[in-house]
């Protein structure tokens, strides 16, 4: 089932100010899931109300997301006076702008992931090492049925070095440039 994503004020949906911390967004949505849920409530107005919840929820908590909702966010209306008066002048509001988060491979490549990147790269390279040690530590590598076996291990070593040397340049690129 799709979460619909509700055309109102997901700040307002779940109780929080647009500068609430995502912890803050966490522990409203943790508070207003408890008592929501379709498992504690079984009222279908309440059903509707938690997945409204669940999907404001689904996009504040992703910093990326929420940036792209906020650029596009109006600001709540206020009530229009009594009397009307000399239109005002509006002030534009300068969104600032989020630098995009480099990818790889379609998945964005944070910190985190660039360390186990580095980590794999690390281990293909010691794998590519040890199994040309074992190709050459052979005996007898041409003899009789082994050539086939021989040339498959070299493959096999030379895919591990490429994909390690690959693995760690693009780990140690994205540790390097912190702000890209």
């Amino acid at each position: 089932m799709a979460i619909r994503v509700p055309s109102g004020d997901l700040y307002a949906d779940l109780g929080v100010g647009a500068a609430a911390s995502p912890e803050e967004i966490s522990a409203a949505f943790r508070a207003l899931a408890r008592a929501l849920h379709p498992d504690a409530n079984p009222d279908p107005a309440t059903a509707e109300r938690f997945k409204t919840v669940s999907a404001a929820y689904r996009v504040l908590s992703d910093p990326a997301e929420r940036a792209r909702y906020d650029a596009t966010r109006r600001p709540v209306s206020q009530p229009s006076p009594m009397r009307p008066g000399p239109p005002q002048p509006t002030v534009p509001s300068r969104v600032p702008e989020v630098p995009p988060q480099p990818t790889v491979l379609g998945w964005e490549m944070t910190r985190k992931r660039a360390r186990w990147v580095l980590m794999a790269g690390i281990v293909c390279l010691v794998l590519a090492v040890a199994v040309a040690g074992w190709v050459l530590g052979d005996p007898k590598p041409g003899a009789g049925d082994q050539t086939g076996r021989t040339v498959t291990l070299w493959l096999v070593a030379a895919k591990l070095l490429v994909g390690g040397i690959l693995a760690v340049w693009v780990a140690r690129h994205r540790l390097r440039n912190p702000l890209r």
